[in-house]
């Protein structure tokens, strides 16, 4: 590929450095025309150009014998029906003549960059680490700069640094290139006005796309590329949760339903007497059973929530029914033919 220059014409310098990229894998190798086509075939291509008669006139007149003046007339429904004859009749329209036209600035116009930055990715090619994939790194690298993606020179090339760290380069750089950047910043700080420190550019300078490149792994030099990627918006984002399951249950009311979340069923534990589980919702209170039984009786029977002796276990069942007694109320009445109630409460 060579330092064969990369050139796009779209307005946003995001935009031009994927087209770039497309461009550059393209000449690599390592995307064809005919996995563009799979990927991006006539029929999202004519939709791409829904609202432009004229390129899709441009696409169908490149790909069949049907005139310009006469596809220009088509809507896109026709100007797929023509496209599949000139494409599986006659042989005319391949992935060739149709990516001669559709360019990648085209490809990145018309179509969502998120699939088109992870169409490059799914290739994989940066796990070989061969001279041209190498050269592809570089190039990206370059292209990187080219554009200020980060803003301004100088923090482009800090956004290179801190992606691959000074201990990366220190790690890999052969011990020349490190003298070399060490002499470039000595050189540097003895120009006028002599307060020149140790910057990124005389990193840079030294070290540049070319330079790393050639001596740093190819993961590691992506690490700027994939940053910029995940700022520019060009990764896939990750799928969210499911939400958490529900159940309608009704409310009571004739024809109303309410969903509830699904709670999980009770843990049961047998009593030890007659094999008959009895319900006991595990960690459901905030208190002892004790206390709150002691609390309920005292309300009930107008005695203190303190006395354990005021109660039995039968206080731990509850009726419908039961008389409420606050402190200081007058005794109960007696109750005919049934003595006088104890404010006990039975089964």
């Amino acid at each position: 590929m060579g330092e064969t220059e990369l050139t796009s014409g779209l307005p946003e310098a995001h935009q031009r450095f994927l087209a770039k990229y497309l461009e550059a894998a393209r000449r690599s190798g390592d995307i064809t025309n005919a996995k563009l086509f799979t990927r991006f075939p006539h029929e999202r291509l004519f939709a791409g150009y829904k609202d432009e008669p004229k390129n899709r006139a441009k696409l169908l007149a490149a790909n069949s014998k049907m005139p310009f003046e006469i596809a220009e007339h088509l809507d896109v429904s026709g100007c797929i029906q023509v496209f599949v004859i000139a494409l599986e009749k006659l042989g005319e329209a391949t992935p060739d003549r149709v990516f001669s036209v559709v360019t990648m600035d085209e490809l990145v116009r018309i179509m969502d960059p998120v699939e088109l930055y992870d169409f490059v990715d799914e290739m994989k090619w940066d796990e070989q680490d061969t001279p041209a994939h190498r050269e592809l790194a570089g190039a990206l690298l370059r292209e990187f700069k080219t554009e200020d993606l980060g803003g301004s020179t100088t923090r482009t090339l800090h956004a290179i640094e801190d992606a691959i760290g000074i201990g990366t380069y220190v790690e890999y750089l052969p011990k020349n290139v490190l003298a070399a950047i060490i002499q470039t910043a000595r050189d540097l700080a003895d120009k006028p006005p002599g307060s020149i420190a140790f910057t990124v550019n005389a990193m840079s300078e030294v070290a540049d796309h070319g330079v790393l490149a050639q001596h740093l792994p190819i993961p590691v030099l992506m690490k700027p590329i994939r940053a910029m990627a995940e700022k520019f918006g060009f990764v896939k984002k990750p799928e969210s949760l499911a939400p958490p399951s529900t159940t309608v249950a009704s409310t009571g009311d004739a024809g109303d339903v309410e969903t509830k979340p699904t709670i999980p069923p009770a843990v049961r534990e047998a009593d030890g007497d007659d094999g008959d589980p009895e319900i006991s919702l595990v960690a459901a209170a905030s208190s002892a059973p004790d206390d709150d039984d002691a609390a309920l009786d005292a309300l009930l029977s107008g005695g203190d929530a303190n006395d354990k002796d005021a109660y039995d276990e039968d206080d731990a069942k509850t009726t419908i029914g039961a008389v409420v007694r606050r402190p200081g109320d007058p005794p109960p009445l007696p109750v005919p033919g049934k003595g006088t109630p104890s404010g006990r409460r039975t089964r």
